[in-house]
């Protein structure tokens, strides 16, 4: 069966003992940028138009087959604008063309967006019988030149690096868009909401239960109303917060809320009233001080933070209590290998799943699912600070000469078709 996209689970909470590589994999319809999973199995998803929708709790993720969506009588949309960039040097012999491999070792010709992937528009195909071209054929985007030469569509730059402008240069781009739509039959109920950048669902079963979401614009919504009956929730609630711009969120409980901002800060803000919490005041966390990349994702679980920069740094809050919310101190682990954590998401029971990108420095890279085999690696980092501490070689973590902990991970599934991974 032809899937664009589709939402993993594993069934946890029935094969915990078992080996990570023998869990039991269900692929779902769905076309969705991410996925999220949180308490009594509630399922969020944003799909790649911005759209929120939610796993109908009609539906049994575990014991019904893919085709049991269709007695539902329910459908998803989606829609995806394709882009193509189109890139020529110039010479004094030929003028302006194409060019083959990659210039300075990374730009392409014809490419995607960010100019360092392959895409060309004769390869670029409908993913499956579901999807179809609004576009009739590809359509140049106009520059803002208000001469005829402005339908070309022409931008000018110097190096590849800097920006594409109208005035002429050795180098000019222009950009190809053709829309695609898509209806398939699925277990997915829509959900009234603005257009989403991504969406965290509560893990912890404490009362009341919340979705998080951050919109495109850069707002911080909570979803109240949220129940295993009724896992699209009731209304959306703003978050207070001003001029702040939040990257990625989320919850450690009801009452304690964790989130990075696009200026590289961590917060937190926690109440005694669950109720509160949308209008409860921001407090700042430090930063990693070993920290060198941007903040990319933060995740919880009952008593743990992580936190993942863009270049795949490792942190882990370490003295989380129930009386010490906020924790001690950040602690970073060594790299692992060549291998580049790109993803990561914290079970209930504050274990760790990763996506790994194997062949980091490749262009053809594959992505590995991988856990956290125990939880021996936080009793060693333990272990290490008491040591130093006894023998006053440090005062906090990370300031001795041993090397990181490493994490020992255990491979769930190889040669995965997704860079992102959501568990509980």
């Amino acid at each position: 069966m032809a899937i664009l996209s589709s939402v993993h689970l594993n069934d946890t909470h029935s094969v915990s003992d078992l080996p990570f590589d023998m869990h039991r994999w269900i692929q779902q319809r769905g076309s969705f940028q991410s996925v999220a999973v949180g308490c009594e199995g509630i399922v969020w998803a944003i799909a790649q138009n911005g759209t929120a929708w939610v796993l109908s709790p009609e539906f049994d993720v575990i014991a019904d087959d893919v085709d049991r969506s269709d007695q539902l009588g329910l459908v998803q949309s989606d829609d995806k604008l394709e882009i193509v960039l189109e890139t020529q040097k110039y010479s004094l012999l030929s003028g302006y063309s194409t060019f083959n491999g990659k210039a300075m070792g990374k730009y392409f010709a014809w490419s995607d967006e960010t100019g360092q992937v392959l895409k060309r528009k004769t390869e670029t195909r409908l993913p499956n019988k579901y999807w179809n071209w609004v576009d009739s054929e590809w359509v140049i985007v106009p520059s803002e030149d208000d001469s005829e030469n402005g339908q070309e569509g022409w931008r000018y730059a110097r190096k590849f690096d800097e920006e594409f402008v109208e005035t002429k240069g050795p180098l000019r781009r222009r950009e190809w868009r053709r829309l695609r739509v898509m209806e398939m039959p699925g277990p997915w109920i829509r959900v009234d909401a603005p257009k989403l950048l991504s969406v965290y669902v509560q893990k912890t079963d404490t009362k009341p239960m919340f979705v998080w979401a951050i919109t495109t614009s850069g707002d911080l919504l909570c979803r109240g109303g949220v129940s295993a009956q009724n896992p699209a929730g009731d209304f959306w609630e703003e978050v207070c917060g001003e001029n702040i711009h939040i990257v990625d969120v989320c919850a450690s409980s009801s009452n304690c809320l964790w989130a990075i901002t696009a200026q590289n800060t961590v917060l937190v803000r926690t109440v005694m009233n669950a109720t509160d919490i949308t209008c409860a005041d921001w407090h700042t966390v430090e930063t990693p001080s070993a920290m060198t990349g941007n903040l990319k994702q933060i995740e919880s679980g009952r008593v743990s933070v992580w936190l993942l920069t863009d270049d795949g740094e490792l942190f882990l809050r370490l003295g989380i209590t129930s009386k010490n919310v906020l924790g001690d101190y950040w602690y970073q682990f060594g790299s692992d290998n060549g291998a580049l954590i790109c993803w990561i998401s914290v079970d209930k029971n504050d274990r760790l799943y990763a996506i790994k990108k194997m062949n980091a420095n490749k262009n053809s890279a594959s992505f590995t699912v991988v856990r956290t085999r125990d939880f021996e690696f936080v009793s060693e980092i333990y272990r290490r600070r008491q040591h130093a501490l006894s023998k006053s070689k440090a005062r906090s973590a990370g300031k001795n000469n041993e090397q990181p902990v490493k994490i020992e991970w255990e491979t769930g599934m190889t040669n995965f078709g997704c860079p992102q991974i959501s568990v509980w």
